[in-house]
């Protein structure tokens, strides 16, 4: 016992104020480290984002960040609890002192966190100024070793003195509320663990539902660091109402009367550090799982993995109240004891872990979660309506995989306390070792089951061998207490109910981890990757760090289909063929004879996908060297699948593979560098695509492009609403004046933007080239390209067109990212008709004008084309409603038109000939 405890000094308890006193209590304190947890999670969200600009949007930036944040706070934790175990030492002094240091640090937090927000948009040019290449074993150019450590210095200069602070938070104010009563210590850091643990699920849920929507990076970051200065100033105005004082903290010797069995045990460091360790590198590993799995099943939107952190979060901070009330019901007793019963506790929830968390990610049925009642009462509702729904199609899989385990996980921290919290003067520095390893464990087992376990042993093998290693976890409390006491007295074993409650927990945890282990091999992969194939056949599945990877064939046609984590990317279908070859077709061939020449025979393909508009590249002569972009190595690996279509591309010598987030490469490159810039990302929707359609992308890529060069973008704006389609619009033709929009298949749009010049079609141009490129000509005449009608009536709109209609409308940027926030399941997509003016063809083919031979039934395609767009079927999507199939309304003679469809295999797929009718 401590003299805190012998003297019965008053110390913070668990109502806000004690009888007769002014003094805040825990309840108080409490309620400002929810603020500050809130902080904490809104900055960790943001600078992933923020980071992926910087130093590119892939699973290694993600990580880096993610690792500095986890080490920071573990090493303040541990550092500044020594510090504070050091100040109470010292000299009598009040719990003042404690919560005024816990002030300072939260408004050190605030002012980084401003100077962070400030810096991170300027870092981009940095970070390519540093990035240099190499080529590895495949070939393919990846980062330089100096690069990646240059990016890790510039992350931890910036990153760690703020997360050092963050951590330092917590052991401070446990400090500051345990104060010398230690057998409360698990409870009491257990509460503060917990409601900081909430804050974060807030600051989760809000920073992406909400903040990074409707403010902004910038204005989320400034909020969380006014929510730091507040939490500053309530702890200082509550520091000046505690005047009791305390005693220095020295440890009084146990009565030598006590029995065998209250005999003081020392407490165990070293073995319970390693048990938080390993419990940690289970819990991170099991995160990285449940992102992978639920991103297969809802999808790599922004809005799954905010709900899925904000669920982990809640589900922690649950938890963390369930061990402290654990810790709590020990009660007043010897250390030895609070170790024996917090260790079976700890024990038992470690042993659970290990079976529920495998059973539930392996008896996951799509079906169990998606009901075709629930999807048409979507489809159906108001938008209010809609929105909630949608948040519980995607909230259902994830409580019922993620929320059980996570709540166990939660336990952890708490128990570990209550285990070896013997000491008054030393409760801080034990804190903090216990969150030190903690987290420590948990930045290897994140690492390690995304860079090591998942690649090499695929999703159902690792999460049989992260139960193993949570079933460790559990072991090491009850070998150490074995070892300390040299009898297995874990707690009252003499209780016929403890036993049981052990013996049943590890049965549980053995039985759980056996039955998924018997599951067959390819279980989990049929229920995530390949779950929506249909009756296409699975030609090969592949785990890797970035994805799971599937090709699929169409048995009828034999047409092939990549997918990334159980959703379709890209494939050799007809469609996806025309519009990728025409990415990089439709540029090469712009601009009238005598024009200056361009300055450059380089050209860049930000996403390979299965090699279709890389190998349209290689097709133009002019273009001598081309790079490609693309941050999945596995993506490059399956290129041989789609051989046929793509022939081997990657193996043309001027072909250069550059392992890099495309964004990162192109800041990286000299300004000038490429004549043709094109890229067709994921769908609009999924996480960091914003970044490659914001203005400051465009004016990147724009500073790169050659004297009258150009840059081709996918424009699939059927996946999103009507004023997110503006917003793309709108940052492009800010950059791009000029810029026209071209028709790559049916919805499939592009838009084309020239670095000066003007953007037109000469007819005699073109026809000169193709006579002279007769490989070009066959590529183009497989996709139905190949006539000088098909090819210049793939104009849609010009500058002007979009420019009037997204007058009022603000343009996609990388502060306000709106695009990924856009719903992803729109129960009815309209294009607007407006954006079509197919008519004012002559101003982009000024030959055009007047009849040519050479431009057959050029009117009646325009026609036809001029119907078509304005067809209620081509411009709404509905899932509530059939779309009738109604006639077009054309001006000319019907035998004409029928004569023009009949002269395009393009206008014979996607216009029916029952279709054409005159106008009457």
């Amino acid at each position: 016992m401590t003299q805190d405890e012998s003297a019965g000094v008053d110390t913070p308890d668990a109502s806000p104020h004690r009888r007769g006193s002014t003094r805040p209590g825990i309840t108080a304190l409490a309620t400002v480290f929810f603020l500050s947890g809130s902080a904490g999670l809104i900055y960790q969200v943001v600078w992933v984002r923020c980071f992926g600009n910087v130093f590119g949007s892939t699973v290694q930036s993600a990580s880096l960040v993610t690792a500095l944040f986890m080490i920071g706070l573990g090493g303040g934790a541990w550092l500044l609890g020594r510090w504070a175990d050091g100040r109470v030492g010292e000299r009598p002094r009040t719990p003042s002192e404690l919560v005024r240091a816990y002030a300072y640090l939260e408004a050190g937090i605030g002012l980084f966190g401003l100077l962070i927000a400030v810096i991170l948009p300027m870092l981009e040019p940095l970070s390519a100024w540093i990035t240099s290449y190499t080529p590895d074993v495949a070939g393919r150019l990846v980062p330089t070793v100096g690069t990646q450590l240059a990016r890790f210095a510039i992350a931890t200069l910036l990153l760690m003195p703020m997360t050092v602070m963050m951590g330092g938070t917590l052991t401070v104010l446990a400090r500051a509320v345990v104060r010398g009563q230690v057998e409360r210590a698990g409870s009491r850091i257990g509460l503060l663990y917990g409601v900081n643990t909430l804050g974060a699920a807030v600051g989760a849920f809000s920073v992406d539902l909400s903040l990074v929507p409707g403010l902004g990076l910038f204005a989320a970051q400034a909020i969380a660091a006014a929510l730091n200065l507040l939490v500053c100033l309530l702890a200082l105005r509550w520091a000046d109402r505690m005047k009791e004082p305390v005693p220095p903290v020295t440890e009084v010797p146990t009565a030598p009367t006590t029995t065998a069995a209250e005999e003081p045990m020392p407490p165990p460091l070293a073995g319970i550090a390693a048990a938080l360790a390993v419990s940690g590198a289970a819990a991170m590993g099991f995160e990285m799982l449940w992102f992978r799995a639920l991103g297969s099943i809802l999808g790599g939107h922004r809005s799954t993995f905010s709900l899925l952190l904000g669920t982990i979060l809640t589900a922690f901070f649950l938890g963390a109240l369930l061990g402290g009330v654990l810790s709590r019901y020990v009660g007043p007793s010897t250390a030895r004891q609070r170790f024996e019963r917090a260790a079976t506790a700890f024990a038992c929830s470690q042993w659970l872990l290990a079976g529920v968390a495998p059973f539930l990610l392996g008896r996951y049925r799509l079906s169990d979660y998606f009901d075709p009642a629930i999807a048409l009462a979507h489809a159906q509702g108001t938008s209010g309506g809609r929105a909630l729904i949608e948040v519980w199609m995607s909230l259902a899989p994830i409580l019922a995989i993620v929320a059980a385990p996570a709540l166990l996980m939660g336990l952890a921290y708490p128990l570990g306390n209550a285990m070896i919290q013997s000491s008054a003067a030393a409760v801080g520095s034990r804190a903090g070792l216990l969150y030190l390893s903690n987290t420590l464990g948990g930045v290897v087992g994140s690492l390690a089951a995304g860079f090591a376990l998942i690649p090499s042993m695929g999703m159902q093998r690792s999460a049989l061998w992260l139960g193993v290693l949570a079933f460790i976890a559990g072991v090491i409390p009850v070998l150490t207490g074995f070892w300390r006491s040299r009898s297995l007295a874990l707690p009252r074993v003499n209780s016929p109910m403890a036993r049981l409650t052990m013996t049943a927990c590890a049965m549980l945890g053995v039985g759980g981890v056996l039955g998924f282990s018997a599951l067959a091999p390819d279980h989990l992969m049929s229920q995530l990757a390949t779950v929506h194939v249909g009756s296409e056949t699975v030609l090969t599945v592949a785990e890797g760090p970035n994805e799971t990877i599937a090709v699929t064939e169409v048995p009828s046609t034999g047409e092939r289909k990549l997918w990334t984590n159980g959703h379709p990317m890209t494939g050799t279908t007809y469609m996806a063929q025309r519009y990728m070859r025409a990415f990089v077709h439709l540029p090469m061939l712009l601009g009238a004879a005598g024009e200056e020449p361009i300055e450059s025979n380089r050209a860049l393909v930000i996403c390979f996908g299965v090699g279709n508009t890389v190998h349209a590249a290689t097709l133009h002569p002019e273009l001598e060297s081309i790079d490609v972009a693309d941050v999945s190595e596995s993506i490059l690996d399956h290129a041989p699948w789609f051989r046929t279509w793509n022939h081997d591309v990657l193996t043309s010598p001027k072909v250069h593979v550059h392992l890099n987030d495309g964004r990162q490469h192109l800041r990286a490159q000299t300004d000038g560098a490429y004549r043709l810039i094109t890229l067709e990302p994921p769908p609009l929707t999924h996480a960091g695509v914003a970044a490659l359609y914001s203005r400051d992308f465009y004016e990147i890529a724009k500073q790169k492009l050659a004297r009258g060069g150009y840059l081709t973008q996918w424009l699939p704006l059927y996946q999103v609403p009507s004023y997110t389609a503006m917003s793309l619009i709108k940052a492009f033709i800010d950059v791009f004046p000029g810029a026209v929009l071209a028709n790559g298949y049916g919805r499939e749009l592009i838009l084309i933007g020239r670095n000066g010049g003007t953007i037109s079609f000469d007819p005699d141009e073109v026809a000169s080239r193709l006579e002279h490129n007769p490989a070009l000509l066959a590529d183009l005449r497989a996709i139905d390209l190949s006539s000088l009608t098909e090819l210049v009536t793939s104009f849609v709109a010009n500058h002007e067109r979009m420019v009037t209609l997204t007058q009022g409308v603000a343009a996609l940027t990388d502060d306000l990212p709106g695009l990924e926030y856009a719903p992803n399941k729109l129960p009815e997509a309209v294009i607007p008709i407006d954006l079509y003016g197919i008519r004012e063809l002559p101003r982009f083919c000024p030959k055009c004008a007047t009849a040519r031979a050479d431009l057959p039934l050029l009117a009646e395609t325009v026609d036809l084309l001029t119907g078509l767009y304005a067809s209620e079927p081509y411009l709404v999507i509905s899932r509530t409603r059939p779309i009738a199939k109604r006639y077009l309304h054309t001006r000319s003679d019907p035998a004409l038109l029928r004569a023009a469809r009949q002269a395009s295999g393009y206008l014979t797929r996607i216009i029916p000939d029952a279709a054409i009718r005159p106008t009457l």
